[in-house]
C-alpha cells in the first residue's frame, strides 16, 4: 500500500516524541551526599519501531532535589534502589548548573534525558510508606520525630520517647515504664519529697 502524507507525518511525529522526555518514576543507583546528585535508573522501558523493547540507560550526575533556600536546607541519606521522580527540563540545564545565573543554552537538544532532576519519595505501591494525618513527621530508621498541634513526640526504636505538651509537661515512656519528668519525686536527706531538677 503506497504511503500518505498522513502517514508520513505520523511516522515523523513518532519519531520525535519518542526522544522527548517529561517525567519518569526512577530509582537510584548510587548517590553522592557532597555534591548531591545521584546516577537514575529510569523505571520506564521503550518499545523500538522494529517491536524491539529495552531498558532507558542509567542517567549519571543528575541533582537530587531536596527543600532548601539560600540559607537553610533539609536533607536525608539516599542509598541504591530508592525510588522516587525524574523531571526532564524543556532546554539544556549545563549552563545554569555551572554559573546559576540566566544563560543561553548552547546545545539544542530539549526534553532530553541529560537534563534530569530527581525528586526522592515518590513510591510505587509496594513500597508506599503510610503518612501522617495529625502533624509533621520526621524518620530516620528507628528514630521518629512527630510534630502535633499540642504537643511534640520523640521517639527512639519504638521503645522509648519523649513528649512535650503545650501545657509544659514533659513525659518519659521506656521499657522501665512511664513518668512525668516535671512531676517526678525524690526525697531530700531529710526524707522530703523533692522534684527532680530538670538539666540545663
Amino acid at each position: 500500500m503506497k504511503e500518505t502524507i498522513t502517514d508520513v507525518l505520523k511516522t515523523f511525529m513518532n519519531a520525535l516524541q519518542d526522544d522527548l522526555h517529561t517525567s519518569l518514576p526512577g530509582r537510584i543507583e548510587s548517590y553522592d551526599a557532597g555534591s548531591r546528585t545521584a546516577s537514575i535508573v529510569p523505571q520506564m522501558k521503550k518499545r523500538y519501531q522494529a517491536g524491539e523493547v529495552l531498558a532507558l540507560p542509567v542517567i549519571h550526575n543528575v541533582p537530587v532535589q531536596f527543600p532548601a533556600s539560600g540559607e537553610a536546607s533539609f536533607s536525608f541519606p539516599l542509598k541504591k534502589g530508592d525510588e522516587g521522580w525524574i523531571m526532564f527540563s524543556e532546554r539544556s540545564i549545563d549552563e545554569w548548573m555551572d554559573s546559576g545565573q540566566a544563560e543561553l543554552p548552547e546545545d539544542s537538544r530539549r526534553f532530553a534525558l541529560d537534563d534530569a532532576v530527581f525528586i526522592p519519595g515518590t513510591f510505587s505501591r509496594k513500597k508506599t510508606r503510610a503518612g501522617s494525618s495529625n502533624g509533621v513527621v520526621a524518620e530516620f530508621k528507628k528514630t521518629k520525630l512527630e510534630i502535633l498541634e499540642k504537643e511534640v513526640v520523640i521517639s527512639f526504636g519504638g521503645l522509648t520517647s519523649i513528649k512535650f505538651s503545650e501545657s509544659g509537661g514533659m513525659e518519659i515512656t521506656h521499657a522501665g515504664g512511664k513518668y512525668s519528668a516535671l512531676s517526678h519525686l525524690h526525697n531530700d536527706a531529710e526524707q522530703r519529697p523533692t522534684t527532680t531538677p530538670l538539666p540545663i
